[in-house]
């Protein structure tokens, strides 16, 4: 599914459906030494370097994995890995920050392979910055965090150093069949799972949904990042705004950013002159996997997006009263929680599975259940064990973000580091222009900390 809406956004000249990870660590690595650790994991982990084809009988998208793997990985390892030293550069962070947004434009043959590419940058003050990049049709953000793991791992292991191991082996989950969040329900019970699913999508949007932008699908040229990263201090500050206004519930603090974003998106829909009755964003939702006593959370397999979207909508008439969109907030997702809703659009995806690319694609063209989104959104954590060494140096923060079609034409990603909370914000070129991203991510930080 995710592989067809990767098709769709380049079918639509809105680029690649592509995701990114950022690690800073506090010192220099030498590059051959990166490299050698990520021919491992990336043997551990062979769909990230395999080469991507399409059944002609089935008609449905594979990996073809290169063999024999080890030195299949050494190539693999020297096509994805970059080095660029920026170090003795007068305005090291502007080039940092041109490079980055080039290679977020960037596309590659993803048939030949391999599946993701890392960017490693020499700054001046002996910091790197390691920028991982790859097709969301890979994995999630979960599965980005579980290989960059691994890549610490490895390199401690190859170069003799003391490493704390996990409870689960995540080289020896690699191995495992995917996992299949649906393995307890009967096909009976997946039909209908999938019937509710359906019956859900035919139900009318809050209101008017009016995009931001005059055309449907403007195409983009090239994509932004920005990033923002809030110290211990700031997050508690944060904590305590968002007790005082969002009500007590499941996911407290994602629903109040959700509720800051909205807030945002109203202050830039009303510079525009764009009226509309709510403002839909998406939250994608982890779905956990059947947990056994072979299986944890913590041991999961790289491979595979385990995500499943809720459509949360702010309504523009509660826009003022804090409280009663928290309000409205919760009953929506509540009602996505209690009604199990992740199980019921894991069944779409496995009815899904069982048409051609082509099947899918005609239906993707008749836009069933569109909704004009006005932004993307996220928030998550840090896997378990976390992320601490690379290339042999402590980690010192690590975020991430996504690109997403126009609209929503931009994508907000909060993600938790220790006790630091970062925002990164993707948006496409030329349809949101960089002064209007800049306010956008301006107008959210200050309603993060504002407890009215």
């Amino acid at each position: 599914m995710v592989y067809n809406h990767h098709c769709l956004m380049r079918r639509k000249s809105q680029g690649d459906y592509r995701c990114m990870m950022a690690v800073d660590v506090d010192g220099h690595v030498e590059p051959d030494r990166v490299r050698g650790a990520l021919a491992l994991a990336m043997a551990a982990h062979p769909a990230t370097m395999a080469g991507l084809g399409v059944d002609l009988v089935w008609g449905r998208p594979y990996w073809r994995l290169p063999r024999p793997i080890d030195a299949a990985a050494s190539q693999a390892a020297a096509a994805a890995h970059r080095f660029v030293d920026l170090s003795k550069q007068p305005d090291c962070p502007g080039c940092l920050e041109r490079s980055v947004r080039t290679s977020l434009a960037a596309s590659w043959d993803y048939a030949a392979g391999p599946q993701l590419r890392l960017d490693q940058y020499a700054l001046a003050d002996g910091r790197t910055r390691f920028c991982l990049r790859w097709p969301h049709f890979l994995t999630d953000a979960e599965g980005a965090q579980g290989f960059l793991y691994d890549l610490g791992r490895f390199d401690q292991a190859a170069s003799g150093e003391p490493f704390s191991s996990p409870s689960i082996d995540r080289a020896d989950a690699a191995g495992r069949e995917p996992i299949d969040v649906l393995a307890p329900y009967s096909t009976a019970q997946r039909i209908r799972l999938f019937r509710r699913a359906l019956a859900a999508m035919r139900e009318p949007p809050a209101g008017r949904l009016i995009s931001l932008f005059p055309q449907r699908f403007p195409p983009a040229t090239s994509h932004g990042l920005l990033h923002r990263c809030w110290d211990a201090a700031s997050v508690s500050r944060l904590h305590a705004a968002a007790k005082s206004t969002t009500p007590a519930g499941p996911g407290l603090y994602a629903r109040h950013l959700i509720a800051c974003v909205i807030r945002g998106l109203h202050r830039i829909y009303v510079e525009h002159n764009v009226d509309t009755d709510a403002y839909a964003i998406t939250l994608p939702v982890r779905v956990a996997p059947p947990v056994s006593s072979e299986t944890t959370r913590s041991g999961r397999p790289v491979h595979g997006n385990y995500l499943v979207p809720l459509t949360i909508s702010g309504r523009r008439d509660l826009i003022t009263d804090m409280q009663a969109l928290g309000e409205d907030i919760l009953r929506q997702h509540r009602r996505f929680l209690d009604g199990r809703m992740d199980l019921h659009w894991c069944s779409v995806m496995w009815a899904l599975s069982h048409l051609r690319l082509s099947m899918y694609q005609a239906l993707l063209k008749l836009d069933l259940g569109y909704v004009p989104l006005a932004a993307g959104f996220s928030y998550y954590g840090e896997i378990d064990p976390p992320i601490r060494s690379l290339g042999g140096k402590n980690v010192t923060n690590v975020w991430g973000s996504s690109l997403v079609a126009t609209p929503p034409g931009w994508n907000v990603a909060f993600s938790r580091f220790r006790d630091s909370l970062n925002l990164a914000l993707t948006y496409a070129c030329p349809a949101v222009a960089g002064e209007m991203a800049v306010r956008f991510l301006d107008y959210i930080e200050a309603e993060m900390f504002t407890a009215t």
